[in-house]
């Protein structure tokens, strides 16, 4: 889920660069709640982990 919520992202920031708003904003706006949700399945899994958090945060620091 991290992938494919960090894959999303890097899209509509492609779409956004190339200055369209319209499809950049809404690849954005489908793939954030994505990327939000793999924390929160990997605890209702009992599987979180220190490793998982790091992993999760890295794409948001690479795309800063």
């Amino acid at each position: 889920v991290t992938a494919l919520g960090l894959l999303g992202n890097a899209v509509g920031a492609y779409y956004l660069a190339r200055g369209e708003m319209l499809t950049g904003g809404i690849w954005i706006a489908l793939m954030t709640p994505v990327d939000a949700l793999d924390g929160t399945m990997a605890r209702l899994r009992g599987e979180a982990s220190d490793w998982g958090a790091y992993v999760d945060q890295c794409p948001i620091v690479i795309l800063s």
